[in-house]
């Protein structure tokens, strides 16, 4: 089963990192495939970026549940009532304003969501922890140097059921 796998590796990944993570919210591997179905993205961007911004939800600001770097600036932080807000927040954000404008791998979206990065390190990151979830390896995922296609692995979202009189 395709869900059960992506749900499977995004754990492993999890406790790679950040273990805690699970015991706070022990099915939040599988919220994290549902939010990505939602949205049409892969299921290893939202992860793979929290990794980069935060070491996956280790180092946040204190009560904001803000894993993914959104909103921080000097004006204060964007803050929310679960890690599930917060990636489910960033998946429209992501969606809306970089993928559906033709920012599709981690280097495009880079340009955009970190453009201060110094010389690519942002996406490389990115780059590295999606290979890293693929494989199920952090050697792999540290030795395999491609761009990923953040719609990759996404699963096709279905449209609502509109309703007409």
């Amino acid at each position: 089963d395709v869900q059960d796998a992506r749900s499977e590796a995004i754990r492993q990944f999890i406790l790679r990192h950040n273990p805690t993570l699970l015991q706070e919210e022990p099915n939040f591997h599988e919220e994290l495939v549902t939010i990505a179905d939602e949205e049409g993205l892969d299921f290893r961007l939202l992860p793979a970026i929290a990794m980069n911004e935060s070491g996956l939800c280790r180092v946040i600001p204190e009560n904001s549940h803000n894993c993914l770097g959104l909103g921080v600036h000097s004006r204060g932080t964007w803050g929310f009532a679960s890690y599930g807000e917060n990636f489910a927040t960033a998946a429209k954000i992501l969606k809306k304003n970089y993928i559906d404008k033709g920012l599709v791998t981690p280097e495009l979206i880079m340009t955009k969501y970190t453009p201060s990065s110094p010389n690519g390190a942002w996406a490389k990151a990115v780059n590295q922890f999606m290979n890293e979830i693929r494989y199920n390896d952090r050697v792999l995922g540290i030795e395999t140097e491609n761009e990923n296609f953040v719609l990759e692995f996404a699963q096709p979202t279905t449209p609502e059921a509109s309703t007409t009189e």
